[in-house]
C-alpha cells in the first residue's frame, strides 16, 4: 500500500472516530430492562447522519485495499456492525433497511468463512442472528444462535443468545426446544433473564399441553410476585405485587386459571391443591377459573369451580359467596334443574342450624340470600308438583311435600316476615297437594284465624274445609267419624265467620250431608234448614239438596219405601234443572234398589228381581239401572228361574253393550242357557267369552272348553271343528289338550275315516314330543297312540304275502316288519302297564307271523321231492330266528309277573308260548308256573 493511500484510510478512520462510535451491539439484558422484546422492530428516527454514512463508505473502500487477514477481519466486522447499528437507529426506507441488513449478513458470513476460528466469532454469530432476526428470517436467526451456543457455550453472550434463541423457538412454535432453552436459563439464578425466562417457560409448557407442569411454574411466579397470606380480592393482591411486576402477576394469575381449566376445572384444582401446597391466593385462582369458564359459556363448569372450592374448604368465609356465584352461573346458563340443586346446597349448607356456623350468627346478607333461595325452592317444587300432576305423569306428591318443608323453614326462620301469611297459605297448598290433608287443613285454619286481615283469609277458611273433607275420604274407617266431624266444624266455621262467602251455603249443604253420614239426623236437618231458609234464597241446586236431606234421613233409617215416596215428591218440583232432576232420580232409583237389596237379603229372590227391574221403569235414565237389571238377572238365577234370567240378560246385553258388567252378564247367561236346556245357545255365549280380550287366560280357556263340551254333548255338527279350534287357541293345559285330541280320535274312528284316524294318532304322538314339560297323561296318550300306530304297521306287514321270487317279497315284508317293530318298540319302552305288555305281545306276534309267512310261502314249481324237502328245510332255518325272537318277546312279558304286573296281554303271551314252545309251556296251566319255568 503506498503512503498516500494509507494516509487516506487513516484519515477516514479518524473521521469516523469523530462521529458516532460503532456499537458493539445491545445485549438482551438491556432490552429486557427496557420491557422491550428481544427481536427489535425497525423504528425510523430520521435520516442517517452523514458521518456514519461516510464511515460506511470508507470501510467499503478499505476493503478494496490489500490487508493482512486480521485487519481485513476487523474491517469486515466493523463494517457489518456499523450497517446493523445504522439500521437499528432507523432512517431510510424498508428496502434500504433490507439492503443494509443483507450486506451485514453477507459481511458476517464472509468473516466466518474466511476466519472460522478467529477470536470473537461468538460475537459475530450473535450479531449475525440479530441481523437475520431484523430481516424477519427467524429460522436462520435461530440457527445462528444455536451454532454460537454449540461452539461457544461459555461466551459472554451465551445468556443473551440462549434467551434470544428461546424466544425465536417459541415464535416458531417449537415449544419443546424453547422450553429446554428457558429451563437452562433457570439454572442460573443470578441471570437477568431468570424471571422472564421462568414466565415464558411456563407458557411453553402450557403450549405443549403439559398443564400440570405449567401450573407449577406459574404458581412459583405467583408465590414470588403476590403478597403473602390469603388473598381473595384480585385488585388488592395485584396492588401488593413487586414494583413493575403487576402485569406479570396478573397474566400469571390468568394463565394459571386457564391451565386449571385445561386440567379439568374445579375438581382438578381441588385435587391439585390436595396433592400440593395450596397457596394463599387459591381463592383468586378458583374465581379466575370460574370467570374464564363463564367467558366460554361453560356455565356448569364455572359453577363447579366455585363448589369445588367449597368442597375443599366447607368452613371458609367465602363459601356462601362462592355458592351464590355458582347459582348465578347456572342461572346464566338457563339450567333450571341445576340452579335448584345449587340453591338446595346453599339452603342446606348455610341454614343457621347448619354445622357451618357452629353457633355463630349468620350475617344479614347470608340470611337475605337464604330467604330468597328457600322461597325460590319452595315455589319451584310446588310448581313442578302441580305440573307433574296436571300432565298425568305422576301425582307430584314428593315435590309438593318438599315445597311444604321449604315454606315451613321460611316461617321458622322469618316468622315476622311481611309475607308470612302468604307463605303459610302456600305451605298449606303444598301440604294439600302432597296428600297431607290434615296438616294442610290445620295450616289453612291458622291463616284464617291468625290473619283475619289477609286478603286470602276467607279462601283459606274454605280451603281448610276442602282439606278436612278430603281427609275424611282418606282416613281408615275407624278414624272417619272424627274426620267428618272436623269437616263439619270447618264448614260451620266458614259460614259463621264469612256468611257472605260464595261457598258458605254450599259448605252448609255439605255439612248437612256429612251430619247425615255421621247419623246425626237432627243436626243434619237443622243445618239443611239454614240452607232452605237462607236469605237471600239459596240457589235451587242447594235448596233441592237440602230438601233431599229429609229423604236421605228416611233412607238412612232403611225405610226405603218412605224414602221412595219422599224422592218422588222431590221430583215433582217444577223448578228442578235437568241435572237436579237427574240427581233426585238417581236417589229415587237408589231407594227402589235398596228395597230390592232388602228383599234379596230376606231370601225373596223373585221379589228382589221385580224391585230391581222396577228401577228402570221408575227412572229409565238412572245410572244404577244397569246394575239393578244385572242384579235382577242374578236374583232370577238364584231363584233358578232360568228362562226369565236368560230373557233379562239378553235385554241387558242389548241395552248395555259398553257396560263393564257385560262379561259377567255373559257368564250368567251361559249358566242360564245351560240350565234351561239350551246347550247350543250356551256354547255360543261361551265362545264369545273365550274370544273376549279382557278376560283372563284361564277364564277364556274354561269358556272355550265348556263350549266345545256342550257342542259335543249336543251332538252338534260343529263339534269336531270346535275341538280343532280349541287346540289351536289353547294348547294348554295339557290335560284338556290331551282329552281334545283323544276325542278327535274317537270322532274320526266313529266316522270310519281311517286316514283321519291315523293322522289323529300321529298328532297325539307329535304333541307329546313337542311338549316342553311332559305329563304322565300326555305320555300315556302318546304311548297308546304309538301302540295303535304300531298295530297298523303290523297289519300292513302281515298283509304282504311271500311269493316268488321270494327274495324280493321277503325284503318288502322285512322292511314293513321293521317299521312296525320300531313303532311298537317305542310303545313298549313307554313303561305304562296297559301299553308295554300289549306292545311286547304285538312284537312277539309280529315276528311269529313273519316266521309263519316264511313257512307258508309259495314254493318254486317243478321241484323234485328231494329238492322240495331241502327247500322246506331252508325255509325252516330262515323262519327259526324269527320264532326265537317271538319267543323272547313273549317271555319278556311273562317276566313282568315277578314285578307284580299281570294283564290279559301277559296271558296272551303265555298262550302264544304254549303254541310256540309246547314242550316248555303247554303243560303249564297257571301263569305263576309258567313264570317259574323261565327262572
Amino acid at each position: 500500500m503506498n503512503a498516500a493511500r494509507i494516509g487516506c484510510v487513516v484519515a477516514a478512520l479518524a473521521l469516523a472516530a469523530c462521529g458516532p462510535r460503532i456499537k458493539e451491539g445491545e445485549k438482551i439484558e438491556d432490552l429486557a430492562g427496557k420491557d422491550r422484546p428481544a427481536s427489535q422492530p425497525v423504528a425510523p428516527t430520521g435520516p442517517i447522519k452523514a458521518d456514519s454514512q461516510r464511515a460506511v463508505d470508507n470501510y467499503r473502500k478499505l476493503l478494496d485495499l490489500p490487508q493482512d487477514p486480521a485487519t481485513r477481519a476487523e474491517t469486515l466486522r466493523r463494517l457489518a456492525d456499523l450497517q446493523l447499528d445504522t439500521d437499528e437507529t432507523g432512517g431510510g426506507t424498508v428496502a434500504e433497511s433490507d439492503q443494509r441488513l443483507g450486506e451485514s449478513v453477507a459481511l458476517y458470513t464472509t468473516l466466518l468463512r474466511e476466519q472460522p476460528d478467529a477470536p470473537g466469532n461468538d460475537r459475530v454469530l450473535y450479531q449475525l442472528a440479530r441481523a437475520y432476526q431484523n430481516l424477519g428470517e427467524t429460522a436462520k436467526a435461530e440457527e445462528a444462535l444455536q451454532r454460537m451456543l454449540k461452539q461457544y457455550p461459555r461466551s459472554e453472550y451465551a445468556d443473551d443468545a440462549r434467551f434470544r434463541r428461546a424466544e425465536l423457538l417459541f415464535k416458531l412454535a417449537q415449544y419443546d426446544d424453547a422450553a429446554a432453552e428457558y429451563r437452562r436459563l433457570l439454572e442460573v439464578k443470578e441471570s437477568p433473564f431468570f424471571e422472564t425466562a421462568q414466565y415464558k417457560y411456563g407458557w411453553a409448557l402450557f403450549k405443549l399441553g403439559r398443564y400440570d407442569e405449567a401450573l407449577g411454574v406459574f404458581l412459583v411466579v405467583l408465590d414470588r410476585e403476590l403478597p403473602a397470606g390469603e388473598q381473595s380480592d384480585e385488585e388488592a393482591a395485584l396492588a401488593g405485587a413487586r414494583p413493575g411486576k403487576k402485569d406479570l402477576a396478573r397474566e400469571s394469575l390468568r394463565v394459571a386459571s386457564l391451565t386449571l381449566g385445561y386440567l379439568g376445572g374445579g375438581d382438578a384444582a381441588r385435587q391439585y391443591f390436595a396433592a400440593h401446597r395450596e397457596p394463599g391466593y387459591a381463592p383468586l385462582l378458583y374465581r379466575k377459573l370460574a370467570d374464564s369458564l363463564l367467558e366460554k359459556k361453560r356455565f356448569t363448569d364455572a359453577a363447579h369451580a366455585y363448589t369445588a372450592f367449597i368442597d375443599a374448604h366447607p368452613r371458609h368465609a367465602l363459601a356462601p359467596l362462592f355458592q351464590s356465584r355458582a347459582i348465578a352461573a347456572e342461572e346464566a346458563g338457563g339450567f333450571s334443574e341445576l340452579v335448584v340443586q345449587e340453591k338446595e346446597r346453599y339452603a342446606r349448607s348455610f341454614d343457621p342450624a347448619a354445622a357451618y356456623w357452629s353457633g355463630r350468627t349468620p350475617p344479614p346478607e347470608v340470611l337475605a340470600e337464604l330467604h330468597g333461595h328457600l322461597d325460590d325452592l319452595a315455589r319451584f317444587y310446588q310448581a313442578r308438583g302441580q305440573k307433574t300432576r296436571a300432565g298425568g305423569s305422576g301425582d307430584g306428591r314428593g315435590d309438593s311435600a318438599t315445597a311444604a318443608q321449604r315454606y315451613r323453614r321460611l316461617l321458622e326462620l322469618f316468622p315476622h316476615d311481611a309475607k308470612a301469611a302468604e307463605t303459610r297459605f302456600l305451605m298449606a297448598e303444598s301440604l294439600f297437594d302432597a296428600g297431607q290433608t290434615l296438616a294442610s287443613a290445620a295450616e289453612y285454619e291458622r291463616v284464617a284465624t291468625e290473619n283475619p286481615g289477609y286478603e286470602k283469609a276467607p279462601d283459606a277458611a274454605y280451603a281448610a274445609l276442602l282439606a278436612y273433607e278430603r281427609n275424611a275420604t282418606e282416613v281408615p274407617e275407624a278414624q272417619r267419624t272424627d274426620a267428618l266431624k272436623r269437616a263439619v266444624a270447618a264448614a260451620l266455621a266458614l259460614a259463621d265467620r264469612y256468611p257472605k262467602h260464595p261457598q258458605a251455603l254450599a259448605a252448609l249443604t255439605r255439612a248437612a250431608e256429612d251430619q247425615y253420614k255421621l247419623q246425626d239426623f237432627d243436626a243434619a236437618a237443622r243445618t239443611a234448614a239454614r240452607v232452605i231458609d237462607a236469605d237471600p234464597r239459596a240457589p235451587d241446586e242447594l235448596r233441592h239438596t237440602a230438601l233431599a236431606v229429609a229423604a236421605d234421613a228416611q233412607f238412612s233409617r232403611k225405610d226405603y219405601a218412605a224414602a221412595e215416596t219422599a224422592y218422588t215428591a222431590v221430583l215433582k218440583q217444577e223448578t228442578l234443572k235437568p241435572e237436579e232432576r237427574q240427581t233426585a232420580g238417581e236417589r229415587l232409583a237408589a231407594s227402589i234398589y235398596k228395597q230390592g237389596e232388602a228383599l234379596r237379603a230376606a231370601g225373596n229372590q223373585k221379589g228382589a228381581a221385580e224391585a230391581f227391574l222396577r228401577v228402570g221403569r221408575a227412572v229409565p235414565s238412572a245410572g244404577i239401572r244397569a246394575t239393578a237389571e244385572y242384579d235382577a238377572a242374578a236374583a232370577l238365577i238364584a231363584a233358578q228361574d232360568w228362562s226369565a234370567a236368560a230373557t233379562v240378560l239378553e235385554a241387558f246385553r242389548a241395552a248395555y253393550a259398553a257396560s263393564p258388567l257385560l262379561g259377567d252378564a255373559d257368564k250368567k247367561l251361559a249358566v242360564a242357557y245351560q240350565n234351561a236346556g239350551r246347550p247350543r245357545e250356551a256354547a255360543a255365549v261361551l265362545e264369545r267369552i273365550a274370544g273376549r280380550p279382557g278376560e283372563s287366560a284361564a277364564t277364556r280357556n274354561d269358556a272355550a272348553w265348556l263350549a266345545v263340551s256342550l257342542l259335543d254333548k249336543a251332538g252338534d255338527a260343529r263339534t269336531e271343528r270346535a275341538y280343532e279350534d280349541y287346540l289351536r287357541q289353547f294348547p294348554e293345559p295339557a290335560e284338556r289338550a290331551i282329552a281334545a285330541r283323544q276325542r278327535l280320535l274317537e270322532l274320526a274312528a266313529a266316522g270310519g275315516n281311517e286316514a283321519l284316524r291315523l293322522e289323529r294318532l300321529r298328532q297325539i304322538v307329535a304333541a307329546d314330543a313337542a311338549a316342553g314339560t311332559h305329563t304322565d297323561a300326555g305320555r300315556l296318550a302318546a304311548a297308546r297312540a304309538t301302540l295303535e300306530l304300531g298295530r297298523v304297521e303290523a297289519r300292513k306287514a302281515s298283509q304282504l304275502s311271500l311269493h316268488l321270487p321270494l327274495k324280493a317279497s321277503l325284503a318288502a315284508r322285512k322292511e314293513a316288519t321293521e317299521r312296525a317293530v320300531t313303532t311298537l318298540t317305542h310303545a313298549a319302552d313307554s313303561g305304562f302297564a296297559d301299553v308295554t305288555p300289549a306292545a311286547t305281545y304285538e312284537l312277539g306276534q309280529l315276528y311269529r307271523e313273519l316266521a309263519r309267512a316264511l313257512l307258508n310261502s309259495e314254493r318254486p314249481k317243478k321241484l323234485s321231492a328231494l329238492e322240495l324237502e331241502q327247500y322246506n328245510v331252508l325255509l325252516e332255518e330262515q323262519a327259526f330266528p324269527f320264532e326265537e325272537k317271538s319267543i323272547r318277546f313273549h317271555e319278556a312279558n311273562l317276566q313282568r309277573v315277578q314285578q307284580g304286573t299281570y294283564s290279559d296281554w301277559i296271558g296272551r303271551s303265555l298262550q302264544a308260548l304254549a303254541e310256540l314252545a309246547p314242550g316248555k309251556y303247554a303243560k303249564r296251566e297257571r301263569t305263576a308256573e309258567a313264570y317259574d319255568a323261565l327262572r
